[in-house]
């Protein structure tokens, strides 16, 4: 095999001249011709020796203030010599590195995308054998979050909600609160969550306070009346115990299915052993790989995710996002709403989103203080006496379920009225005056796809600056002797989710033909 490699060196016209960048180092076991100097977007692409490979960037650029960038250039290394191609991540998951060659000892550090939790290690390091440790980690979603636990079982303490922040069990302090079951020598404690809608489940995993050793039971169902007792093999178990200096000793089970569970409702049996008095459960996460998170409600096109302040939740695939900082009349709320995410007000609130909105409020009151009214897209239509009110949502659909708060509505027929959630009704309706100044709830689409799965030994196209807005397109890569499997391209569908699934890169069944120079762009 007889093979051709060069140096090439390509000038960008219409870019200004300043400093010239002069000859770049020069890897080992490569060989290149230069004439001494190059004007700034000067590019050069390296090529190694034959019986060697390259390692980092096959290109540097010759910078205004006279540098080559990215630095430090690419090695040779020999063709004997192992090495890992590019460690690949799932759906809405990172990873540090970017190229298709790293040598022995690299570490590859994965982390999430907004809203998402890793699962498993964080960290891979490049082995002598020219694999990656460990398995691929994967980010998941708390689909659990701002859905409300109940008890089953009497003597449980269900005055204050759980926990739903996912914020980690080092991150516990005074104000974590936790579901208290008593005479737990005596009963078994079940705690039951409705998701409110069908998920698919990778991850359950609970957090007890001062109890280091519980039997735990899951059962599950995709009707309320309907349950199935899971056995504990179906689930890699893990478990964590440590302790924190704000609330003693916490320990957490983590419940990983082997494959993906669909179910809406989850009940929790849990026994201290050896048997306590008390047990306190502080957190309940139900982890979904294939659900979509509250970062994909936030467009990096619109900026809308500064105004956002409280919180944004996800329910059947819509977005209900809190404006707690700008104050606004009903109909400037709405126009603010369709300017930050191309949606309004929220419209159509059925009892399964009064309570999600409701709950949301409640959580952050406990935080920060509050605001006492937050629109949402209701308003009457005539003004003929209180028995004649009309109501109608602003998409123009008549409200038919009303969630008033107590003595309301109370305003006079005389002027129009618009819908609020208000603190004092426990976040219930009320009826306010249309110019009256208050915060707000938009609700809209999902906006962005987020970070798309690469396999192991493939790249997309600028990787380092992926643009992941509904509409966006990226494209698959390969590293040289290599050709891809699948669709070269996917898109950002308005779901949320991208099209297709990923591309493979294969090694070409053969090299002879190695005379070819391959164009490589970045």
């Amino acid at each position: 095999m007889n093979c051709i490699f060069c140096l090439v060196i390509t000038t960008l016209s219409g870019l200004s001249y300043g400093l010239v960048c002069r000859d770049p180092s020069k890897p080992s076991h490569s060989t290149y011709s230069f004439n001494g100097s190059a004007t700034p977007g000067t590019v050069v692409q390296y090529f190694c020796l034959d019986g060697y490979k390259l390692i980092g960037k096959m290109t540097q650029r010759c910078n205004e203030d006279g540098t080559w960038l990215p630095y430090p250039p690419p090695t040779c290394v020999p063709d004997s010599e192992l090495t890992c191609g590019f460690p690949g991540h799932g759906p809405h998951t990172k990873v540090d590195l970017i190229g298709f060659t790293f040598l022995t000892g690299s570490i590859a550090t994965y982390t999430c995308d907004e809203g998402y939790f890793l699962i498993g290690p964080v960290q891979r390091s490049c082995q002598v054998d020219g694999k990656w440790s460990s398995t691929v980690p994967f980010c998941a979603v708390n689909v659990s979050k701002h859905r409300i636990v109940t008890a089953v079982s009497q003597f449980i303490d269900v005055h204050e909600n759980l926990s739903q922040k996912g914020s980690g069990i080092l991150d516990y302090n005074n104000n974590t609160r936790c579901s208290i079951a008593e005479q737990t020598d005596k009963f078994t404690s079940y705690w039951k969550i409705d998701l409110l809608e069908l998920q698919n489940v990778d991850v359950i995993t609970l957090i007890f306070v001062d109890q280091t050793d519980v039997d735990i039971i899951l059962h599950v169902g995709k009707e309320n009346s309907n349950k199935t007792t899971l056995p504990l093999n179906t689930f890699t178990i893990s478990k964590w115990s440590g302790r924190v200096k704000t609330r003693g000793i916490l320990t957490s089970y983590e419940f990983s299915s082997k494959r993906s569970l669909k179910f809406q409702y989850l009940t929790v049996e849990a026994m201290p052993t050896p048997n306590h008095s008390t047990l306190q459960l502080c957190e309940l996460l139900v982890l979904s790989k294939s659900a979509s998170s509250s970062g994909q409600c936030y467009s990096e096109l619109l900026g809308s995710s500064y105004i956002f302040d409280i919180s944004t939740v996800i329910l059947k695939n819509i977005c209900y996002s809190f404006a707690h900082s700008l104050a606004l009349s009903w109909t400037a709320a709405d126009a603010k709403c369709k300017e930050l995410t191309k949606g309004g007000l929220v419209a159509d609130v059925d009892i399964t989103v009064q309570r999600v909105l409701s709950n949301i409020l409640n959580d952050a009151s406990i935080k920060q203080p509050i605001q006492s009214h937050f629109w949402i897209g209701g308003k009457t239509t005539v003004t003929k006496g209180n028995k004649n009110v009309h109501w109608i949502w602003k998409n123009g659909a008549e409200l038919e379920k009303f969630y008033w708060g107590k003595l309301q509505p109370d305003m006079s027929a005389t002027e129009l009225a618009c819908l609020s959630l208000s603190r004092e009704l426990d976040w219930q309706w009320d009826d306010k005056t249309c110019e009256s100044s208050f915060v707000f709830v938009c609700q809209h689409n999902i906006l962005r796809c987020g970070t798309p799965d690469v396999p192991e030994n493939t790249l997309i196209e600028d990787y380092a600056r992926l643009y992941t807005d509904i509409g966006a397109t990226v494209t698959y890569i390969c590293p040289p002797g290599n050709s891809l499997q699948g669709d070269l391209q996917r898109h950002c569908l308005d779901t949320g989710h991208w099209s297709g699934s990923a591309p493979s890169c294969l090694p070409d069944e053969s090299n002879d033909d190695c005379d070819i120079v391959i164009k490589y762009s970045t």
